[in-house]
């Protein structure tokens, strides 16, 4: 299908650059993201939650980032006969991904319900097949886009842990090294001579001395 769609895709463009476009391709994608209510705890959808919901993943479906993923899963940068059509129109300026990206937008349109959680994507084209599959291109793009926004604060918290854990296990060897030393120089002296306390009259030892120093206490009294 993508290799038939390849072939035929530089004359579908410059088609669609001169003439008005007879078919209208659509997908739909059921947007079923959730969120915890920090108030009741509840799960609750998340445009629910922050109304703008449904119109920032319209802006993504229609933002220039993914439609170059969609020219890049069509491969149409790679056809000979587009390339001529990017040198004619923009006289080689720019990127001709770019300039793909823009000319596939024009054909767009992205439409949220109004009573559901539903998007409608459409594009129109003069090739019936083309349409269908840029349309079924964008919705797998933004998919694939959401799921990258969605993960990206997970990679983010698992790279701050990493340099967290890099730094404590940096403490922790310096920390086992100089204990080690310390070890070392406590066997050291372990091995020495033990030194020698004088014993009180009238006492044995320090129990002895400790408790002339108490009568003695008592006696200035």
């Amino acid at each position: 299908m993508i290799w038939t769609l390849v072939i035929t895709t530089g004359v579908t463009l410059l088609v669609s650059l001169v003439m008005p476009p007879n078919y209208t391709a659509e997908t739909t994608l059921v947007v079923n993201s959730k969120s915890v209510d920090p108030v009741s705890g509840m799960v609750v959808p998340s445009m629910l939650l922050v109304p703008s919901y449904l119109p920032t993943q319209v802006n993504i479906i229609s933002s220039h980032s993914v439609a170059l993923k969609v020219v890049d899963k069509l491969n149409l940068a790679s056809v000979p006969s587009v390339k001529e059509d990017f040198i004619k129109d923009t006289d080689g300026k720019g990127t001709i991904r770019d300039w793909l990206a823009d000319l596939l937008l024009k054909h767009l349109d992205v439409t949220p319900s109004k009573e559901s959680s539903v998007i409608s994507i459409d594009f129109d084209s003069h090739d019936p097949g083309f349409a269908a599959a840029v349309a079924n291109a964008f919705a797998q793009a933004y998919i694939e886009t959401n799921l990258d926004l969605k993960n990206e604060p997970v990679r983010q918290n698992a790279a701050f842990f990493d340099d967290q854990i890099k730094v404590l296990r940096a403490r922790l060897e310096k920390a086992q090294a100089k204990l080690a030393v310390y070890r070392r120089g406590d066997t050291h002296n372990a091995g020495g001579p033990v030194p020698q306390y004088p014993h009180a009259v009238g006492g044995g030892g320090m129990g002895g001395c400790s408790a002339n120093h108490t009568n003695t206490h008592h006696a200035a009294r």
